[in-house]
């Protein structure tokens, strides 16, 4: 497999080799100028420590063409495969992430009986939710067990002024 920077080296230098320069690019002089990073720079100005390149145009090369072609077909072939690679990987991912999300609601489905029970202790006391028990508040609403026999209703005032028995 050619790399890819192989590749742009040759697709650069194809005019060249192809004989497809101006008259003008015939006499042009080639500087190669070496980068910072230890990469050669091709370029038609004079740099810094740069030599000049003896160029000359020779007869095409009449296959070249073809392994442009050839080359172009296989550069295409891996990145379509690495396309494929990365489509896979994203469904993989959001099919993670809806069994999680499913995860999460059947959790959430499970503790949901337990968060609708009021844990009310009467008027005066509060809601007790979201708080564990304080000391000197109840811990039970605690109801008269006793048989209603022989017994006379309490009046009991409402939390909206009405009076109702127990």
């Amino acid at each position: 497999m050619i790399s890819r920077n192989a590749l742009c080296l040759v697709l650069a230098l194809s005019p060249l080799s192809l004989g497809i320069t101006n008259a003008a690019g015939a006499d042009a002089q080639i500087y190669k100028c070496a980068q910072p990073n230890g990469t050669a720079l091709y370029t038609d100005r004079a740099c810094k420590g740069g030599t000049a390149m003896d160029i000359r145009l020779g007869p095409a090369d009449p296959a070249a063409p073809a392994r442009l072609a050839r080359d172009r077909a296989e550069l295409d072939a891996a990145a379509a495969q690495d396309r494929a690679g990365e489509e896979m990987a994203a469904a993989r991912r959001q099919e993670l992430n809806r069994l999680q999300l499913e995860a999460l609601a059947a959790e959430q489905e499970q503790t949901a009986p337990l968060e609708d029970y009021s844990y009310d202790y009467g008027p005066g006391y509060g809601s007790s939710r979201g708080r564990g028990h304080r000391r000197g508040s109840p811990s039970k609403q605690h109801e008269d067990t006793r048989p209603d026999e022989g017994r006379a209703p309490a009046i009991v005032r409402g939390p909206e002024g009405r009076m109702d028995a127990r």
